[in-house]
């Protein structure tokens, strides 16, 4: 009677621990996915159209506060430029939330080349971060952008018993607008 009960007790602590170590295990596969550039993949670990979503809407106010800027000089180029950006934004949005352009969103640097390399080795460029457990169904993994020390969260959501993928992120917008309206000589520093 004890082989059993050992053998069912070493079954269900190996359970509990994949159980446990799931989003971790899904962030190293969203990093290896990036790094690989497996497009199948990331679709897979990847729910790209909230992200999509959430980069074009901060893109689009990025885009109207250059305009805002512009327009001081010259009304009809800004409001040119202003459409002609606007048109690009849903093609940078989908680069920001595919494997090549997910570090930059992670790390809240929008306005970099998200096709360019990452900018450093550590926190969100590397997809290091901290993970956080909500429920038994929702997980958050916090990451820091070591040059601006801003916080930004991926949501992991369970999509299985032992499958999670990432459906959300939340990104320090305020601090990101500041410093693009800082950028823009709107606001002093």
């Amino acid at each position: 009677m004890a082989l059993p009960f050992r053998f069912l007790s070493l079954l269900l602590l190996a359970a509990c621990t994949a159980f446990a170590l799931g989003p971790w295990w899904a962030m190293r596969s969203i990093a290896q996915a990036a790094d690989e550039r497996d497009e199948a993949q990331w679709h897979a670990l990847v729910r790209t159209d909230h992200l999509q979503t959430y980069a074009g809407k901060l893109l689009e106010a990025m885009l109207d506060l250059r305009m805002y800027a512009d327009m001081k000089n010259d009304t009809r180029e800004a409001l040119r430029d202003n459409s002609d950006g606007k048109r690009l934004v849903e093609s940078t949005a989908r680069l920001l939330a595919g494997p090549q352009g997910f570090r930059h969103l992670l790390c809240g640097e929008l306005t970099d080349d998200p096709n360019g390399e990452a900018q450093g080795q550590a926190g969100c460029w590397a997809l290091d971060g901290s993970v956080r457990w909500e429920s038994p169904i929702k997980a958050r993994v916090g990451f820091t952008n070591p040059e601006t020390l801003w916080q930004s969260e991926l949501v992991l959501l369970r999509i299985g018993l032992f499958q999670w993928q990432a459906i959300a992120v939340d990104l320090p917008a305020d601090a990101i607008l500041k410093r693009f309206t800082q950028s823009l000589g709107l606001e002093s520093k």
